[in-house]
């Protein structure tokens, strides 16, 4: 009797069974997966810590084309980085500089959350630079 083959009783590949197959292929891709996931979840933590270093390098950077002295803009940044950084990023430096009389410079770093400590991959860094606000008297007519 021919075997029925809605019932799966057929033995594909020339009658060899293909039992356990499962169980090997999920042993072989299950660490390429595992790996792809962490990858991803380490490219997410670092953009979000990047974003966070990027927010606070401007508003600093606003602080002080606004008057804030190196001493106020550290604690504009530190005080914003916890506002919008809480747990995102950890040893926040901040550096301030005036390559003229009428620019600012703003550098911020910070290490953000990874999975794994490797520094090169968890340091991000921002950096803005703008013309300081003055005062200008109306010329008028």
């Amino acid at each position: 009797m021919a075997p029925d083959r809605r019932r799966g009783d057929a033995q594909p590949h020339g009658g060899r069974r293909e039992r356990g197959s499962s169980v090997i292929e999920l042993t072989l891709y299950m660490p390429i997966l595992m790996l792809v996931v962490f990858v991803a979840v380490q490219f997410s933590l670092t953009y979000l810590g990047n974003q966070v270093v990027s927010s606070v390098a401007r508003e600093t950077a606003r602080a002080v084309r606004q008057g804030a002295d190196t001493g106020q803009a550290n604690a504009v940044a530190v005080d914003y980085a916890q506002k919008i950084g809480s747990g995102v990023i950890s040893n926040l430096s901040v550096t301030v500089t005036h390559p003229d009389a009428d620019t600012v410079r703003v550098r911020v770093a910070a290490d953000t959350l990874h999975l794994v400590s490797i520094s090169s991959l968890s340091r991000v860094s921002a950096e803005v630079q703008g013309p300081m606000e003055t005062f200008r008297p109306d010329t008028g007519p």
